[in-house]
């Protein structure tokens, strides 16, 4: 297997894990009138074709060094089965995340979700990890749940500034037809927090597939997790095909009419977020010679929802035309996640 031998490796491979977290939802933003749903059924494709790919040719990189498939050979079923198990909570994190994007937009649904995901982990932390600080761990995870609490602000505010400014064009002139958004937005913020809930479930399920003397290595546990996603999708997609979170039900046939561009974007987006899975997990279980500092480490392969939430923001100008005190509120959500995850990074470092 290919893995991480210098400092250097090890760094870019969390520079591609931070770019593939965060870039594989502006795919979907790219595609602009596709509806999630169907192209969720590409990034399941993207991500499976991807898994296989790098499995079978970095993941038996060197066949005088032990491979995936003699990793195989030497786990457990039960190892498997929670890799499989990782999978389906990977799926409907991401297929949650995915739809809050469809509704809310990047900027805001990333922070969401993961303000949560980091909260609950950095509880597992404590109690799983000893030498962890208390004060620091739990302080770290309310700075970050603060951090989302301040996206639904803005979020909110923003949304309601649209509804007024469609009702004031209607009063001013009664042909002009209102289309402006609920002022709330509550939907996507509801499907952001579970997406969450559901994340910060799935590290520590794939954690049990990963670590012990019979663990499965990075490679064998991604194939086995996107198989677990990929299969999961056949029961997950529909019940969104059939209850859809925005616009009217939808029939598995309307996937063949897409334009082959908002295929090959789905795909892609699978691509970019298996590359990004990867990368990020390669570097488990490295010598102490080669790693890097811990803090960067981790800020690194968690900071993904940062680039998502800059995207939305700089490139898909989800607020654009936002007052003053919702640009201010964003500044501040951006100030509290990075803050956030600096305290949480620091907490095994300093003790009980």
């Amino acid at each position: 297997m290919l893995l991480p031998t210098t400092a250097t490796a090890v760094l870019v491979a969390l520079i591609i894990s931070l770019i593939g977290w965060g870039s594989w939802a502006s795919l979907f933003k790219m595609a602009k009138k596709a509806r999630f749903e169907l192209f969720y059924y590409d990034f399941n494709w993207g991500a499976l074709a991807a898994a296989i790919l790098l499995v079978f040719t970095l993941g038996m990189w060197d066949q005088k060094e032990l491979t995936f498939q003699d990793n195989f050979i030497l786990t457990g079923y039960r190892k498997i089965a929670w890799a499989l198990g990782s999978g389906i909570l990977l799926n409907l994190a991401t297929v949650l995340l995915l739809a809050a994007v469809s509704v809310s937009g990047m900027t805001v649904t990333f922070p969401i979700a993961f303000s949560i995901a980091w909260a609950i982990a950095a509880g597992w932390q404590y109690f799983a990890q000893p030498g962890v600080n208390p004060l620091l761990a739990f302080g770290g995870a309310g700075v970050t749940l603060l951090a989302g609490l301040l996206a639904v602000i803005a979020y909110r505010w923003h949304r309601a500034g649209i509804a007024l400014s469609a009702e004031t064009a209607l009063r001013a002139d009664p042909r002009v037809k209102a289309t402006a958004p609920p002022k709330t937005g509550t939907v996507g913020i509801i499907l952001a927090s579970v997406a969450g809930v559901f994340y910060s479930l799935f590290f520590p399920v794939l954690g049990e597939a990963m670590f012990g003397d019979n663990g499965l290595a990075s490679y064998g546990a991604v194939l086995l997790a996107v198989i677990g996603l990929f299969a999961s999708s056949v029961m997950i997609v529909p019940f969104f095909l059939n209850f859809p979170v925005q616009g009217g039900p939808l029939e598995v046939r309307r996937y063949f009419k897409m334009p082959l561009m908002h295929h090959l974007l789905g795909v892609l987006a699978g691509v970019v977020f298996v590359g990004g899975l990867l990368s990020g997990l390669v570097i488990l279980g490295i010598p102490p010679a080669i790693q890097i500092s811990p803090v960067i480490s981790f800020l690194l392969s968690h900071s993904g929802p940062l680039v998502a939430a800059l995207w939305g923001l700089l490139i898909w100008r989800e607020f654009a035309g936002a007052p003053t005190r919702v640009t201010m509120m964003l500044a501040a959500m951006f100030v509290m996640l990075l803050a956030g995850l600096g305290i949480i990074a620091v907490a095994p470092g300093f003790g009980k």
